[in-house]
């Protein structure tokens, strides 16, 4: 479907897209009216240092912990703090308090919580009305601060119980060092320790201390490296992934089947009816194939697939790390104890009591600095519960109030959601257009009838707007010839005049697929503009089933053809003049039971040929081919045809039969005639209504009258 097609689809159906896109449109906002307002409700809490540092932090300012990279350690404990405020134990105290009829999950689907800064956390929570959006995020700030508050102070007091015992033991410790030296030191014996000797034994501590330490992390070390060797023993090598899919080669076959089907089937409705033997078999094989496509294409297979396990590639990577951290720190071990070795060598080979004065001195000292870091530590860790007890490590910045009040979510929601049902709807009326037209087999256009006739179309006859007699519509040509319907006629009679310009005379007939086509107005008008062309013309009315056209120029209904056929009267003697000059009428003539017979009788040819002597141009009106074989007796004595179709027509393939019947008796079709055709879909409607309008200054000429001064009579609609 080209753009030319689109647009005009769209024109015809705008009135329909216009009520459907104002429809849905109106009812999306009345119902967005409707809608029960939604409240936001925002508060503001600020962590303090006693809330995102833990409390060996607490020791030193937030400048040392910057200058220790542990910023993104803050951060997460901000999302830490995050979580235990949406916590259900929080949530379900707010709920307790104020007597909600929910439950904590369906509350936190109204709440969210985002990081305004690295130190500042907002809390939202949506409801349908304002106070209570307002009385539940108060709520939950109060409660999270008595919470958080409750948890720090826990967390302070078990700290503080855990140093005090460690200080504990380190004053006894202290007693039992300071005992020991001041005895050693009574009895009399050496008080000093040369700076050699002194120096040697601070080395051996401090070596002494790295190797604890590594030992300690070798053993930890050793432990993780067992237990991912077990793991690692445990785990498969590989791993079958199962995945269920379609079969894609057979997809493709059987959609390109369905393809095929339907490209026959359209060729085979285009050359016979539904109740085509061919029709129908394409029919079932379509629906079969169809059919087989839908089934394949929810079918699943499964099929399993083998890769090396994750998880054993993970462990193989840590076991290599811990195993490389494991050699690493005994090579380690081996050092120290090798430089511990050489110092206690050279501190052995002293002599006298200096060295278990020196032994005694330096424990003395370390029991002396551990019970003073812990006696600090606990301090700091009293200080710190203490100003838990007097404050809050949260610290309250904004509160739902009158100065922060909750902000009306249900502004702008009518016009947003209005807005975007009026595109929504639109561009599904637009695109339901577009797929009725593609669906609709109708002939509409210029393009649609030389598709389906497989002929081109000489003239094009606009539908006039409101309703007319056919009697009226048959002398258009003559009546009103500057009209733009007339010049569709003019059109038709100069392909005639074309086609037949070398001929002395011409015989032609009208051929329709079915009734109601328009071939009584179309040849009668093209009669009317070959005899105005200077043309002797006869028009032949061979329709005796149900004759009109002697109605049509107020003429007698008989003498006519058949009479001439029965030759109860002579071809002169029927021949009736009519009110347009060079025209001349031969009627249907008397009543007859079988048309059929009478014009395949043999004289037949010999009353075409008296009419060729009469006038340069015989036009024949006959029944449609596709209801009366009439039209086949007339068929083998023209010279040609003119196969007219009328617009907003099913096709069925009737036109293609008239055609192919016409072939058998060599009466070539000279060109297809396509009737009713919208004027506003027709560029040439517009150029005529310009072209009619008088200049300025000028009066419109008076539009001619009837022929006669007898106005055509009024039988049938157009």
């Amino acid at each position: 479907m080209n753009y030319t097609r689109v647009m005009s689809a769209l024109r015809r159906r705008r009135w329909w897209i216009l009520s459907a896109v104002t429809a849905c449109t109106l009812a999306t906002g009345y119902g967005a009216t409707r809608m029960p307002r939604e409240y936001a409700a925002t508060a503001q809490v600020m962590p303090g240092e006693a809330a995102l540092g833990t409390l060996k932090e607490l020791e030193t300012p937030l400048e040392v912990a910057q200058d220790k990279d542990d910023l993104v350690g803050r951060q997460d404990r901000l999302k830490t703090v995050a979580a235990v405020l949406t916590s259900p134990t929080v949530i379900g105290r707010v709920i307790e308090q104020q007597r909600l009829n929910t439950t904590p999950a369906k509350l936190l689907e109204e709440i969210s919580v985002e990081e305004v800064t690295s130190q500042m956390l907002r809390i939202s929570v949506k409801d349908k009305e304002a106070a209570r959006a307002s009385a539940i995020v108060n709520g939950i700030v109060d409660e999270f601060v008595r919470y958080y508050t409750d948890l720090r102070s826990q967390e302070a007091r078990k700290q503080l119980a855990l140093v005090d015992s460690e200080r504990r033991k380190a004053e006894k410790e202290l007693r039992l060092a300071s005992a020991s030296l001041h005895g050693f030191k009574k009895s009399g014996q050496i008080s000093s320790l040369e700076d050699q000797t002194k120096a040697l034994l601070e080395q051996s501590g401090l070596l002494s201390d790295e190797r604890n330490k590594a030992e300690a992390r070798l053993r930890e070390v050793s432990a993780q490296f067992e237990s991912v060797s077990e793991s690692l023993n445990r785990a498969a090598p590989t791993k079958e992934i199962r995945e269920a899919s379609t079969n894609a080669l057979l997809l493709d076959k059987l959609r390109g089947e369905v393809v095929d089907l339907k490209r026959a089937l359209d060729k085979e409705l285009g050359l016979h009816t539904e109740e085509h033997p061919n029709v129908k078999r394409l029919q079932n094989e379509l629906a079969e194939a169809q059919t087989r496509l839908a089934t394949e294409s929810t079918s699943k297979h499964e099929t399993v697939r083998v890769i090396p396990n994750p998880e054993r590639e993970t462990l193989l990577v840590t076991r290599r790390q811990l195993m490389n951290e494991r050699d690493g720190l005994m090579a380690r071990v081996a050092s120290l104890n090798n430089d511990l070795g050489r110092l206690q060598a050279r501190v052995s080979s002293l002599s006298g009591k200096d060295v278990e004065l020196s032994v005694l001195a330096q424990r003395y000292a370390q029991a002396q600095q551990r019970q003073a870091a812990l006696t600090n530590r606990a301090g700091q860790l009293r200080n710190v519960a203490a100003s838990l007890s007097n404050g809050t490590p949260i610290q309250v910045v904004d509160r739902a109030d009158q100065h922060n009040p909750p902000q009306d979510l249900s502004v702008g929601r009518t016009l947003r959601l209005t807005a975007l049902a009026l595109v929504m709807s639109l561009a599904m009326c637009v695109a339901l257009a577009i797929a009725m037209e593609t669906a609709d087999r109708r002939v509409r256009t210029l393009e649609d009838a030389e598709e389906l006739a497989h002929l081109p179309v000489v003239s094009v006859v606009p539908q006039l707007a409101g309703r007319a007699s056919a009697g009226t519509l048959c002398l258009t040509a003559e009546n009103d010839p500057d009209s733009h319907l007339a010049e569709s006629y003019h059109f038709l009679a100069n392909h005639v005049l074309r086609q037949t310009f070398s001929r002395e005379s011409t015989v032609l007939m009208g051929a329709t697929g079915r009734p109601g086509q328009g071939a009584t107005t179309a040849l009668s008008n093209l009669a009317i503009a070959l005899a105005r062309a200077g043309r002797q013309v006869v028009l032949v009315e061979a329709d005796m089933r149900r004759p009109f056209l002697h109605e049509v120029f107020c003429r007698e209904e008989k003498p006519g053809l058949s009479d001439v056929l029965q030759r109860t009267a002579t071809v002169q003697d029927a021949l009736a003049p009519t009110h347009v000059e060079n025209l001349r009428l031969l009627s249907a003539g008397t009543k007859v039971k079988d048309p059929w017979s009478l014009l395949w009788q043999p004289y037949m040819a010999d009353v075409v040929q008296q009419l060729r002597e009469e006038a340069t141009y015989v036009i024949f009106n006959v029944p449609s081919a596709t209801v009366f074989a009439d039209a086949l007796g007339i068929a083998p004595h023209v010279d040609g045809a003119i196969l007219v179709m009328r617009t907003k027509e099913m096709p069925n393939g009737a036109e293609l039969k008239v055609q192919s019947w016409l072939d058998e008796v060599n009466v070539p079709v000279m060109g297809l005639v396509l009737n009713g055709v919208p004027a506003k879909d027709m560029d040439t409607a517009e150029f005529h209504r310009d072209y009619a309008k008088p200049r300025r200054g000028e009066t419109p000429a008076a539009m001619p009258a009837l022929g006669d001064g007898v106005t055509a009579p009024v039988r049938r609609s157009a």
